[in-house]
């Protein structure tokens, strides 16, 4: 598994922050044409962010597989002995979905992929590449996903449909198997422990039963912001991340529109209010560098769960499709460039028609600390 691994040219005007010592992702890439060879063992099934150029014999036993693409920010790839692949249509994008051999709901998966490619086409403007790859990714320290343009990694867990550290849960919905599956007979952490009762059980199932597709439209979401519309993660990560979040709240307002709003307020808001009077994290602005933060979970909490609400706001005050229509003529506006927090704020005043109410709102949710208030 091969991310951020050569180096990267940053233009002028562009930041770039060598020391790693933030939350979240560290990207701050221009778009940018990029083409590798890659030697591999032969039989390899490779996978990249970009598409195949060219694939030639090389030394006994090796294969040469050239990879890129055209306005990508970065080249991830991957390498893996086996793969068990499924391919589907978003309209003319082909959506590849690979996994380890016996892996389940692959097809499952690619449904999902394709579901929210085709959801925030129509919605925020033309997916920009032709292919989209998925792949089942062991990735660590709590990560459910990660993006790169052209390609996602889901955590194997959740794209089994499970959560990470627990498996594949199987079939739940009843409080008993819940209960089991926390430990609430002493052994292990109880719902009780956690205060999720405090969600409703309805919530709960809710939480599990989407946290597969919920990630997936998130990571996919992330083609729009962050791979199309550029921003820094390391200095604006509330740019790209609390969109991402909303578009995933788009996706499921088309895959469940009976209970799309509950569920967003489970992944974002609802977030948001277990772990401030749970954990005792302190609110603070959403819109600061990752290094700004105190720790990952009050990261996770402002940008993650509070910050995507301010959109929700927009739309309450503005419409829906009046805000969704702003964020499309943003995108337009800012394809394959760069967009900084102060420069999504105004434009999106400008988009909406309300300069000067826009910003206050930003002002409240992006840089104040309401969130035990509005939420």
């Amino acid at each position: 598994m091969l991310g951020h691994w050569f180096p990267i040219w940053v233009p002028a005007g562009l930041s770039a922050d060598a020391v790693l010592d933030g939350y979240g992702d560290i990207s701050n890439f221009p778009a940018a044409t990029i083409v590798a060879q890659l030697d591999v063992p032969e039989g390899s099934v490779v996978v990249s962010s970009g598409s195949r150029f060219d694939e030639s014999t090389g030394d006994a036993g090796r294969t040469l597989i050239t990879e890129g693409g055209v306005g990508l920010r970065d080249l991830a790839v991957v390498v893996m002995p086996d793969a068990e692949q499924v391919t589907t249509q978003a309209g003319d994008i082909e959506i590849v979905v690979s996994a380890p051999p016996g892996t389940p709901d692959v097809d499952v998966v690619a449904d999902i992929a394709a579901a929210s490619v085709t959801t925030l086409s129509a919605e925020l403007g033309a997916y920009p590449w032709a292919q989209l790859d998925v792949l089942s990714a062991p990735l660590g320290s709590g990560v459910g996903g990660m993006e790169w343009p052209g390609m996602v990694w889901i955590e194997t867990s959740i794209f089994a449909g499970g959560i990470p550290g627990l498996g594949d849960l199987g079939e739940l919905g009843e409080i008993g198997d819940l209960n089991d599956l926390f430990g609430s007979d002493g052994t292990g952490v109880g719902l009780e422990d956690l205060g999720l009762e405090d969600l409703g059980l309805g919530d709960i199932g809710l939480m599990i039963e989407t946290i597969r597709e919920w990630t997936i439209a998130h990571e996919v979401g992330h083609m729009w912001w962050h791979s199309l519309v550029g921003n820094d993660s390391n200095t604006a990560p509330v740019v790209d991340e609390a969109l991402a979040q909303h578009s995933a709240c788009l996706v499921e307002r088309v895959l469940r529109p009976e209970d799309a709003t509950v569920v967003c307020d489970v992944h974002t808001s609802g977030q948001y209010e277990q772990l401030v009077s749970l954990m005792g994290i302190e609110d603070d602005a959403a819109d600061q560098a990752t290094d700004e933060f105190d720790s990952s979970l009050q990261y996770g909490a402002l940008v993650y769960a509070k910050a995507p609400v301010f959109y929700r706001t927009l739309e309450a005050r503005y419409g829906v499709d009046e805000t969704t229509a702003a964020l499309a003529t943003i995108v337009a506006d800012n394809a394959f460039g760069q967009i900084t927090s102060d420069q999504l704020r105004d434009q999106l005043g400008v988009a909406l028609g309300d300069p000067a109410g826009v910003h206050e709102l930003w002002q409240r949710w992006m840089e104040e600390a309401h969130g035990a208030e509005d939420l």
